[in-house]
């Protein structure tokens, strides 16, 4: 007598889309934009299972990392195999083989060479699709080819450009049959996990952006602009008692400049200098002059200085010239923690956490910064829109200094993107 399995009780929402799949024939593409932690990826362990379960088929699913894929794998073949359904499962190469003869793959779009050659007669899955590169998705989407086999997008919104977004349009144009639209994010079931309190909160904890796509499940806008709410932001500093600084340094351009930025004990900018046209000795002798009039008025506490491949020129000189009871340490600058000094300040803009001073380059500067956000690869670049991002930077790195002190008295540069090895730590200068 065959065994009888009952699948997890489904929400509404999820229940919806599970029934307009229907037997998973026919090559239909379901397509699902929501909040995070609404049951997607849940969901989408529940179709994988059921395929899997009613017929023998090859399903697969894509995930933006491997870790992710690892998770789905284990979650899956824990499930199945406490009801003694698996007969194996591989957590090298993360398939699952069922005893009725199906498979479940568990790949990640990092992956990408590796990912031909399989064919899909059960369930393809896309697992936050916003956020794969579509050219990842172009080599994966003949899988279904030879079975007409259906597909399942799930993902919370991101661009308005891609594979995900262009499929979600079709999906809500209902032009082709085959392709259907699920906004969960808008389902009154799902909203009312999201209280106006626990809104509020997330205002104040997260960036305008991802606010937008993650709480509130929509897609980003196409202007581009990162800062916002400048103007109420700008005012006074009190008088301070310790200081947090920033340094961009010129990379001998005509028109860039070497920028120092310094924020007191309450978040607020209290001075911001810039010089163009130096030599490296110039600039040094300029800034290590402003670090010791700020000294004078109050502790400097932290220094973060963003420094080019030739910055070991700049850091020699500051060596000779800075205090000797002071440490260096250097903190290297990478797409990851320029992202991390964007979404600071912008949640430090947005939220009033920070006071700047009115400084028509520093506002014009702000109001230019756009990030630039690739369809095919789902990468940021952020840059200066028609001008240039000095002052930003300068001012974002001091920002980042006040929000993370380390012990009084401690310089910390932060290295550009190079090839050079983090040096060791300096116990003092000289």
């Amino acid at each position: 007598m065959a065994k009888e399995i009952r699948l997890p009780k489904l929400t509404g929402y999820q229940q919806a889309v599970m029934d307009w799949m229907g037997d998973f024939t026919g090559g239909k593409v379901a397509v699902i934009k929501s909040v995070r932690q609404s049951g997607k990826s849940f969901f989408a362990m529940m179709a994988l299972t059921k395929v899997a379960l009613e017929r023998k088929t090859i399903s697969v699913m894509f995930s933006p990392t491997m870790d992710q894929a690892r998770v789905f794998f284990k979650s899956i073949s824990d499930a199945l195999s406490a009801v003694d359904l698996v007969e194996t499962a591989n957590s090298q190469t993360n398939i699952i083989q069922l005893k009725n003869g199906s498979q479940i793959i568990f790949r990640s779009t990092t992956l990408e060479n590796s990912n031909r050659g399989y064919t899909v007669t059960g369930l393809l899955v896309f697992d936050e699709c916003a956020f794969l590169p579509d050219d990842a998705i172009y080599t994966a989407l003949p899988l279904v080819n030879a079975h007409n086999a259906p597909i399942l997008i799930c993902s919370t919104p991101f661009i308005r450009q891609g594979y995900y977004y262009e499929m979600y349009k079709l999906g809500m144009t209902g032009e082709n049959p085959n392709v259907k639209t699920f906004d969960w994010a808008n389902d009154a079931e799902v909203s009312r996990f999201l209280t106006d309190e626990r809104k509020e909160f997330y205002k104040k904890t997260m960036s305008r952006s991802k606010y937008t796509t993650e709480v509130l499940g929509e897609f980003l806008s196409d202007d581009g602009a990162l800062f916002c709410n400048i103007q109420n932001c700008i005012g006074k500093p009190q008088e301070p008692h310790l200081f947090y600084i920033g340094i961009d340094f010129a990379n001998g351009g005509e028109n860039d400049y070497t920028v120092l930025c310094a924020f007191n004990e309450y978040g607020q900018m209290y001075r911001i200098s810039a010089r163009n046209n130096l030599s490296p000795t110039q600039q040094i002798d300029w800034l290590t002059g402003q670090i010791h009039d700020l000294n004078s008025i109050a502790t400097v506490v932290k220094i973060y200085a963003e420094i080019n491949s030739i910055g070991q020129v700049y850091v020699d000189l500051m060596d000779a010239r800075l205090p000797k009871d002071v440490k260096i340490t250097d903190w290297i600058t990478s797409n990851k923690s320029k992202q991390e000094l964007v979404t600071s300040f912008q949640l430090a803009l947005e939220n009033n956490y920070v006071t700047i001073l009115r400084d028509e380059e520093l506002i014009t500067e702000l109001q230019g910064y756009t990030q630039e956000i690739s369809p095919k690869t789902k990468t940021i670049t952020y840059n200066g829109k028609n001008c240039h991002d000095d002052y930003v930077m300068a001012s974002m790195l001091g920002y980042m200094a006040y929000k993370n002190p380390t012990a009084q008295g401690q310089y910390v540069l932060s290295k550009g993107t190079h090839n050079t090895k983090p040096q060791r730590l300096r116990e003092k200068y000289g």
